[in-house]
């Protein structure tokens, strides 16, 4: 970027293309020229990019200067690219063709907001700045020319982008951890809203009490859906004593949620382990339902449960120490993605009445129904699938198509 930056830039005696074309252009091909002009031209800008084609094209929409997307023409970036991904880069324009001049800083969603609102406002301050310039002159006499606001703006538009370059690579510096180990783990949470917990309620057999006797107590129960003869899932099936209002989740949330068949969600897990009953739950709430719900159910049959907890963090750190995971069962690649799928399309289909904080706090469906909701749904959107692009890079899995969750909230025309 900073060849590409000097080359742009202005001196006393004129542009450093320029001054260089004139003395040395002999000596270049004309696509050279070319592409020494383009460079002359054009700026660094914050762009997003879709409809990629690896290997050769994808689109890019200009998110300062808006406007329509245009097709770009690149090999290796295009290989890695994920669809809404946004990247601050130089394009220019040889010979009708569009291309990448220098390298590209990628930007997460959140860091490309700050950086557009923070470019804002130095294009207002310019702004700012030339208008006091313009009045200061008029007042001495040195100028007397109309020009109206939009020239202005376009004047401290153009100023801005010509340190646009420095401005986006220190602002990308600033944002990007040096090392994974810097980057944080996002907050989880369950169906009910709360942050997710690992806890384990442990409960020992009182003397006489057998796995009979505990299979038959918990298969007559419409809260607790058999898997094998010992295993059970604790599930919501709409009769809990103290249902809870969804919560929504914060920015950097995500949902971590199980569900039957039906659509019924799974609040925990029971299993019977020799003499003892285990009760594995996702969070503290949970933890204190499901103990008062054994209580009542197995009564006598048990001791008082021992109880482990294990936050988010200690149980990737005990997966790391613990070494590679227990091989999965031999699915086709066929299968593994029905499966998926299908889990997939469960989980959206319930988050479209969810509220998300994104959405300030609204669900997908309210949101749909106001312009600025319908703006807010689509930037949501590009975020869900530019994650799911970035989590299936470099596998097999096929990528999820989100475009029936476009279609049913109405935006589908703003995915461009």
């Amino acid at each position: 970027m900073a060849l590409n930056d000097f080359l742009g830039r202005e001196t006393e005696d004129g542009n450093v293309v320029d001054l260089y074309l004139k003395r040395r252009g002999w000596k270049e091909t004309k696509i050279a020229r070319a592409y020494l002009e383009g460079i002359r031209d054009s700026a660094v800008s914050l762009y997003e990019v879709s409809d990629i084609v690896p290997g050769k094209s994808f689109l890019a929409r200009d998110l300062i200067l808006d406007g329509e997307p245009f097709r770009v023409l690149e090999r290796s970036a295009t290989k890695t690219m994920a669809p809404w991904e946004q990247f601050a880069m130089r394009i220019v324009n040889v010979r009708g063709q569009n291309i990448i001049a220098g390298g590209l800083l990628p930007l997460e969603p959140e860091r490309a907001d700050d950086l557009l609102s923070e470019f804002n406002e130095m294009v207002a301050e310019a702004e700012s700045r030339f208008e006091e310039i313009i009045a200061e002159a008029r007042a001495e006499g040195d100028f007397d020319e109309e020009i109206p606001p939009e020239g202005i703006q376009d004047i401290a538009l153009g100023l801005a982008l010509k340190s646009a370059s420095s401005f986006f690579a220190t602002t990308w510096m600033a944002v990007t951890p040096l090392h994974p180990d810097e980057q944080t783990l996002p907050q989880l949470f369950n169906f009910d809203g709360d942050e997710v917990e690992f806890i384990q309620l442990v409960y020992r057999f009182e003397k006489g009490t057998t796995q009979a006797q505990m299979r038959k107590i918990l298969d007559g129960e419409a809260d607790m859906e058999a898997a094998s003869d010992k295993i059970w899932n604790w599930v919501d099936r709409g009769g809990r004593a103290k249902p809870k209002p969804q919560k929504a989740l914060p920015e950097s949330g995500q949902m971590y949620n199980s569900q039957l068949d039906d659509g019924s969600p799974v609040l925990g897990m029971i299993a019977l382990k020799g003499r003892t009953l285990e009760a594995d739950i996702n969070s503290e709430p949970r933890a204190k339902e499901i103990k008062a719900r054994l209580a009542d159910l197995l009564g006598d049959h048990v001791k008082p449960p021992l109880i482990a907890r294990q936050t988010l963090e200690q149980a990737m750190a005990a997966h790391r120490e613990n070494g590679a995971a227990p091989e999965p069962p031999h699915l086709s690649e066929e299968e593994q993605a029905a499966i998926r799928a299908e889990v997939m399309e469960q989980h959206y289909q319930g988050i479209l009445d969810r509220p998300i904080g994104l959405l300030d706090d609204k669900t997908p469906r309210e949101s749909a129904r106001t312009a600025k909701g319908r703006q807010k749904i689509t930037a949501w959107l590009k975020i869900l699938e530019l994650n799911e692009a970035k989590a299936r890079a470099g596998t097999n899995a096929p990528v999820y198509d989100f475009s029936w969750m476009w279609q049913e909230l109405g935006v589908i025309e703003l995915r461009q």
